[in-house]
């Protein structure tokens, strides 16, 4: 499946403050690679065509110094590297990066501290999500009728089905009519929230195993072996 992506990487880090000295997605995991790019392998079902890295000003410079790995890694078409201050949310941040790739194709929203191996939906009508069984309530969740998603809520486990933080959306129209809608957007969850009122149709798929490094809890909980079974 051909994909665009749009990885958001402008908050603070605040929850990995002094853990190393750089900004969160470029903090390096026990298996060396850097945070971000071992969420990119994530996609490695996935034909990427542009990618856009939104990143914040001041590590312009460092993730420049990257284009090569991040090109052979991704094999994507076109690298967008887009320096920004801060946003006021991450809808905000996502799009910065929607304004460079356009409706075209399906567009992948993908967060920079997760990992899993992402499977493609055979169709995902007009957009799609994946989970896995969890109630942290730092993630977002969601309640289905068989996969179709009927309700998503942020940070309020309304379901044991958390939401890993890779947002596929199918449908460039159904996308924007969300977006210019007049509810207050902050997390991408609230998008496919808006979405949902509007009447789209959202698949869900469980994923079996993921790595969530948001926290340095979440972090800390894999060992330097555990990481190097999933290096490649």
């Amino acid at each position: 499946m051909k994909i665009n992506v749009i990885m958001p990487m402008l908050g603070a880090g605040v929850r990995m403050q002094n853990l190393q000295n750089t900004c969160k997605p470029l903090i390096k995991l026990e298996n060396g690679n850097y945070m971000f790019m071992q969420a990119l392998r994530s996609l490695r079902n996935y034909e990427i065509n542009n990618l856009v890295l939104v990143v914040l000003r001041e590590y312009e410079k460092q993730f420049w110094n990257l284009v090569t790995e991040i090109m052979n890694l991704t094999n994507c078409k076109r690298l967008y590297i887009k320096p920004s201050e801060q946003t006021s949310c991450p809808v905000e941040t996502f799009r910065i990066g929607l304004d460079v790739v356009g409706g075209e194709l399906p567009v992948m929203c993908l967060d920079c501290d997760i990992y899993a191996d992402i499977p493609v939906f055979p169709d995902t009508k007009h957009a799609g999500v994946f989970y896995f069984k969890d109630t942290n309530p730092n993630k977002s969740f969601i309640r289905t009728h068989y996969d179709y998603v009927t309700e998503i809520a942020e940070k309020n486990p309304i379901s044991d089905k958390a939401v890993f933080g890779a947002y596929l959306f199918d449908d460039y129209s159904k996308l924007q009519e969300a977006l210019q809608s007049t509810s207050v957007l902050c997390y991408i969850s609230d998008i496919m929230k808006e979405m949902l009122l509007q009447g789209a149709l959202i698949r869900s798929r469980e994923l079996n195993t993921v790595y969530n490094f948001g926290t340095l809890k979440e972090l800390q909980k894999y060992g330097k072996q555990e990481l190097q079974s999933i290096s490649i």
